[in-house]
C-alpha cells in the first residue's frame, strides 16, 4: 500500500507555508559550486533514480 495524492484532498493555498515564487530559485551549477555542494547534487540525483523502484 503505497501514497496515492489523488486520496487525498491537500492543503488550501492560504495554508501552505510557501509558494512558488519562493520554491522557484535559480539552479546551481555545479562547474561553480565548491566539493560538498557537487557531492549533494550527486547523491540526491541518485537517489531520485533509485527511489520509485524500491517498494517501503
Amino acid at each position: 500500500m503505497g501514497f496515492n495524492p489523488l486520496e487525498h484532498q491537500g492543503i488550501s493555498l492560504d495554508r501552505q507555508l510557501r509558494n512558488w515564487r519562493e520554491l522557484d530559485v535559480e539552479p546551481v551549477d555545479p562547474d561553480h559550486g565548491d566539493p560538498y555542494t557537487k557531492c549533494r547534487i550527486i547523491t540526491m540525483n541518485g537517489v531520485n533514480w533509485l527511489l520509485p523502484g524500491l517498494r517501503i
